[in-house]
């Protein structure tokens, strides 16, 4: 009966002390702001400009958008803005380059902010369906 008793007393401690554990690291959970993550940027990059920071899918490492000198990209920090990791991060069993779908969401452009003032139209104006092709004459 005494064995029983202490089996079920060391049960229940191993359970609170698991469940205290879960607890402690879920409030331990680092985030990188906007602002650190520009911090740690400006020793590689200058005239940076951090868009977003989120975490990513490896646990500790925050993926981080930026602008520097009109171009954007992604980069990652660990917790400690002591490590930074240049390109892409793909899933092994899923195959889902998620650097590729983060830089595609930061480069998209909206169609309908693009002015079309000085532009050269070929063909019908008013089309259904129209193509802007862009030009660097220099």
């Amino acid at each position: 009966m005494l064995k029983r008793m202490l089996r079920a007393l060391l049960a229940g401690a191993l359970l609170i002390l698991f469940i205290s554990a879960a607890f402690a690291e879920e409030a331990e959970q680092v985030t990188v702001t906007a602002e650190q993550a520009q911090e740690a940027l400006k020793a590689i990059l200058q005239d940076v400009e951090v868009i977003s920071t989120e975490p990513s899918v490896i646990a500790g490492v925050w993926e981080v958008a930026f602008i520097s000198r009109g171009d954007r990209g992604i980069v990652y920090i660990d917790e400690t803005r002591q490590n930074i990791f240049i390109g892409s991060i793909i899933g092994l069993t899923t195959g889902i380059n998620y650097t590729k779908k983060k830089f595609e969401s930061i480069n998209t452009v909206d169609f309908a902010s693009i002015s079309l003032e000085d532009s050269v139209i070929l063909g019908n104006p008013d089309a259904e369906h129209k193509v802007v092709v862009f030009d660097d004459p220099d």
